[in-house]
């Protein structure tokens, strides 16, 4: 039997999340398989911040452990997710992990949470993507408080999640846009005036989006901070559009919020 003095106990004599300790190494058995998924799944940081990582990361990593914990060469083993001692990799394995108890094992935000409630040393929180000073915290309790509602709300549905055309629309060459809202409301990067950007690395005009949304069904365009593009370049398309300008990294007054929401 392995050496799991160190890990947290997720599915009882099944499932197991530990950090490694620097300079430790492990290896499977016929008892104890051991994986990592440190390489496998990486953030993008903007700034400084690390994580969480995308719901379409999540989603295939869920899949990884329903896999391997179904398969028959594993059924009378345990399954250890290992991560190095590295806080930002601690972090966002805990999160994929705890993911895998709310939605496979349709655990709530709090049972899954409880394994990690008092993992020393305390996981480092989230930030933003900015490159200053962070004035709240988002911890992984929030991060799974958020996909059960998600959940909850059918934001997300494990069994039906169209991963093509998430990480499709979701890459820079497919447009750098996801659903905050499925069939209501997107987010997407600001289009350029042309195809490259001030540092020459390609992006969208609007006239690539144009074709994109029309698949999608938007037909509303709000614009919240820079003015880089003539707004007549989709309204000629028929696609509506509006400003709500405000500075970028900040959080947008009264009015705007008003404005947006209505």
């Amino acid at each position: 039997m392995g050496d799991l003095r160190d890990a947290v106990e997720l599915i009882k004599d099944k499932f197991y999340w530990m950090p490694l300790a620097r300079g430790r190494t492990v290896s499977s058995s016929a008892t104890t398989v051991y994986f990592c998924t440190d390489d496998k799944f990486q953030y993008e940081p903007f700034n400084q911040d690390f994580g969480p990582l995308t719901l379409g990361m999540t989603w295939r990593y869920c899949k990884l452990v329903e896999h391997q914990l179904s398969s028959t060469a594993h059924r009378q083993t345990r399954l250890v997710h290992f991560c190095s001692s590295d806080p930002r990799d601690r972090a966002n394995t805990a999160v994929l992990a705890a993911a895998y108890l709310v939605v496979v094992l349709g655990r709530s935000a709090e049972e899954a949470w409880a394994p990690f409630a008092h993992v020393q040393p305390p996981f480092q929180p989230y930030r933003d993507a900015s490159g200053g000073r962070c004035t709240y915290r988002m911890t992984i309790y929030d991060c799974l408080q958020g996909l059960a509602y998600a959940m909850k709300l059918g934001w997300f549905d494990y069994s039906n999640f169209n991963i093509a055309e998430y990480e499709q629309y979701g890459s820079v060459e497919g447009g750098d846009a996801n659903w905050i809202v499925p069939g209501k409301f997107l987010a997407f990067a600001g289009p350029f005036p042309s195809n490259r950007d001030d540092d020459n690395f390609p992006v969208f005009t609007p006239e690539d989006y144009v074709p994109i949304f029309r698949t999608l069904g938007i037909h509303l365009v709000v614009r919240l901070n820079h003015v880089q593009y003539d707004r007549n370049r989709f309204v000629d398309h028929g696609v509506r559009h509006m400003d709500l300008i405000f500075p970028d990294g900040s959080c947008p007054p009264k009015n705007v919020i008003d404005n947006f929401l209505s």
